[in-house]
């Protein structure tokens, strides 16, 4: 079919794929018109950069100009351009993905949402949600985010806090810094330095921990701190066991001021069964 000049040059816009979408030609028949016409064609990177300009996606240039994403990217590239980028509309928004993220993996979010684990990662990465992993979110399953607030609100001590939920101290400490709650320094509980002297010989480290509500840790530094190399070693004789076989192994410390792994040492020391 023939077309005017007037029609050709109402729909044509730098290329023979204007006419064959517009008109329906065929690629000889836009091409024929194209010559008859005297209508010069643009280059591809010309095309790209004035769509570019108009501010089209990628891929509404791609739709446009019937070019590979590739050869797109690549004369944007060349020109040296920026793309014009839609900004996207997520299904979760930021605070409620960063809620869930504290408490359940990518996989298990995926299937809150019927999406890929990997959009949710995309969501994640969109937002700058920091991505946790490692032992905390297996503890988050044990503690939720409010119930570990409200304990440390209402007692201020990470011990106390570990023995309410049953976990260790340095578990409790995970879970604050991976909820974003920010630690009480409250003041730190006074050891005498003659009180424990006299103890330090008489229990082990774990117990003193607990005798003074501090870490193993901070006993080992007083340890140091005041210079005690040598801890008293215990002679117990074999005779003396055997004949106290009977009493716990606790009433045994308390009489010799020992303490109870000593007692067991000993007992293993001389193939003593209780």
């Amino acid at each position: 079919m023939k077309y005017t000049k007037e029609q050709v040059e109402q729909v044509f816009k730098g290329s023979a794929k204007d006419l064959m979408d517009a008109l329906n030609m065929t690629s000889y028949e836009a091409y024929a018109h194209i010559k008859e016409y005297g209508l010069k064609i643009l280059k591809s990177s010309s095309i790209i950069e004035d769509l570019v300009k108009q501010d089209k996606t990628v891929d509404e240039i791609a739709s446009i100009t019937g070019l590979s994403l590739p050869t797109i990217y690549t004369n944007i590239k060349r020109k040296g351009l920026k793309p014009f980028k839609q900004e996207k509309e997520y299904s979760a928004n930021k605070e409620t993905l960063a809620k869930l993220y504290l408490e359940h993996h990518a996989g298990e979010i995926s299937e809150m949402y019927n999406v890929s684990r990997q959009t949710i990662c995309n969501w994640l990465s969109a937002y700058g949600i920091t991505k946790k992993r490692g032992p905390a979110l297996k503890l988050a399953k044990l503690a939720k985010k409010d119930t570990l607030l409200d304990l440390y609100k209402e007692f201020g001590s990470v011990r106390i806090v570990s023995d309410i939920l049953n976990l260790k101290p340095s578990q409790v400490v995970l879970l604050l810094k991976h909820y974003d709650i920010e630690r009480k320094c409250g003041p730190k509980p006074k050891i005498e330095d003659e009180d424990f002297v006299n103890k330090i010989h008489k229990h082990s480290y774990s117990e003193l921990s607990q005798m003074y509500g501090v870490s193993i840790m901070t006993i080992a530094r007083k340890v140091k701190a005041l210079n005690i190399t040598k801890r008293v070693v215990f002679d117990i004789p074999k005779d003396y066991l055997e004949k106290n076989l009977h009493k716990k192994t606790s009433e045994l410390a308390k009489e010799i001021g020992c303490s109870l792994p000593t007692i067991s040492n000993y007992l293993k020391k001389y193939g003593l069964k209780k």
